[in-house]
């Protein structure tokens, strides 16, 4: 992608940076995140963790500026988000839903060719330039031989690959995905997490919230753990997926070793004590 071949970019903008410092969140009264910090920048591949209901999909949207924090603040380049234009923050962040809707009666490349919206005013058409950055995206996943397809015919993992050749699409510096490997089967889980792997080496910086903590450990150098709405452990992987963060986080046992193919991290469930 042009503008994250690097750590600078062809677009002349520095080293970008986009951070939550201290954020905390309620809906109504009810507090859903409390005093959650974290960084990324070029290269930053962060694993968002912890059990459903602990605030990893509210700290998403905060990150991309849909909601905004009751305390604290989210900042792009030292700048609040949420005071953004969503074309302006969509020149830098590019959002990935957990699932989502492809039910109009579109093709792959009309879908990808959505992550240049924020480009093309509306009086206009897509240029070239625009075309380029669709045909790339989808070279990039694997998915040009799908281009003529109805996005309404495809399986659920060429269904996520298609969502992420828009974010590819949009080229931004900030990836941020809400799940992408949920329901997918371990053949398109990998080619989700490897091809953000590449992204970050490239220069981009990622922010993928994930369920599977030996996938998380396998692709991902950084990694922050909520608990309840809270921070447990923040840092690089090695700090974070301990066995004691496992417990205090999810509430069960496991043992934590090394992958003798790989070297990462490898998370293996205790059986659960049974009741009596």
């Amino acid at each position: 992608m042009s503008r994250t071949n690097g750590p600078v970019g062809e677009e002349g903008k520095g080293r970008p940076v986009l951070a939550a410092r201290g954020v905390s969140f309620a809906y109504g009264a009810e507090p859903v995140l409390s005093g959650v910090s974290l960084e990324l920048a070029a290269h930053a591949f962060l694993a968002l963790l912890g059990p459903n209901g602990s605030g990893k999909s509210t700290l998403l949207r905060l990150l991309i500026g849909s909601l905004r924090a009751s305390a604290g603040a989210v900042a792009l380049n030292e700048e609040e988000v949420s005071r953004w234009g969503a074309r302006q923050r969509a020149h830098w962040i590019a959002y990935v839903e957990q699932q989502e809707d492809l039910s109009m009666p579109l093709t792959v490349r009309d879908v990808v060719l959505m992550g240049r919206h924020p480009y093309v005013r509306s009086w206009q058409r897509e240029g070239q330039r625009d075309l380029a950055h669709v045909e790339r995206a989808m070279r990039t996943v694997g998915i040009e031989h799908l281009a003529e397809r109805p996005a309404t015919q495809l399986s659920g993992g060429e269904r996520q690959l298609v969502s992420l050749a828009r974010a590819f699409a949009q080229d931004t510096p900030f990836l941020v995905l809400d799940e992408p490997t949920a329901s997918l089967d371990l053949h398109y889980a990998l080619q989700i997490l490897h091809h953000l792997q590449v992204f970050t080496h490239n220069g981009g910086a990622a922010i993928v919230a994930m369920h599977d903590l030996n996938l998380a450990a396998a692709f991902c150098g950084e990694a922050l753990l909520l608990c309840e709405g809270r921070p447990l452990a923040a840092g690089p992987m090695e700090a974070v997926l301990t066995e004691e963060n496992v417990r205090r986080g999810y509430g069960v046992e496991v043992r934590i070793s090394r992958s003798a193919v790989h070297g990462h991290l490898t998370v293996t469930p205790l059986p659960l004590e049974a009741d009596g």
